[in-house]
């Protein structure tokens, strides 16, 4: 059986362990040398790092404590990998829980209960409570992170730069403006894979007459 304690440890990640163990000696000869204790306790010899009593035979075990000190060194840290893309800044993204089932990159509106569904351009109850465009995806019940402002990038994306990017009547994003339900601006493409939000109150499209 093995003790381990940890006795000291610094900065300068160095930890000194003490370890008990046990270590079993035979003894080689008669034990006739009479050592008197202070305390009166039984009279024992010395026989190099093992504690004899006196008149053990040849023959015998003794089990003897032996204490080890070793220097164990602790894992430094490697060097810093190198740095990410920065997130959104304090303030333009938050986090909700999703209503539905949502992909990353959909546009959302919020509830009275703090929680996001996915919104159409014809969905009139809802696009005035535009929240935002999801970071991430999530399942029912799950947290969803949304951005409301900033800049968003995506690899799949091809916007044409310059031009600006709207709500679509199936819930994409689109440079396409929509001929029915609400004109939703969610913000400008400054590159074939960048999206500057810009998030506008919806404009109401009028029916033509006859409709």
């Amino acid at each position: 059986m093995t003790d381990c304690a940890v006795v000291h440890q610094e900065q300068t990640a160095t930890v000194v362990v003490e370890v008990l163990r046990t270590q079993v000696v035979a003894v080689q000869e008669p034990v006739a040398t009479v050592v008197q204790l202070p305390d009166g306790a039984p009279a024992v010899v010395q026989q190099g790092a093992t504690a004899l009593a006196q008149g053990m035979q040849p023959g015998a075990l003794v089990v003897q404590p032996v204490l080890q000190t070793a220097v164990v060194a602790v894992g430094v840290q490697g060097v810093p990998g190198p740095q990410g893309i920065p997130g959104p800044a304090g303030g333009e993204a938050l986090q909700r829980v999703a209503g539905a089932t949502l992909s990353a990159l959909v546009p959302v509106w919020e509830d009275e209960h703090g929680r996001v569904w996915p919104l159409v351009s014809t969905d009139l109850d809802h696009v005035f409570c535009l929240l935002g465009v999801t970071l991430t995806a999530a399942d029912v019940g799950l947290p969803v992170d949304v951005q409301r402002a900033g800049v968003m990038n995506d690899a799949g994306w091809a916007w044409v730069p310059g031009q600006r990017v709207y709500l679509g009547d199936a819930g994409q994003l689109t440079q396409t403006p929509v001929e029915v339900g609400a004109h939703v601006l969610i913000g400008v493409a400054v590159s074939a894979t960048r999206l500057n939000l810009m998030m506008q109150d919806p404009v109401l499209l009028v029916p033509e007459q006859g409709e």
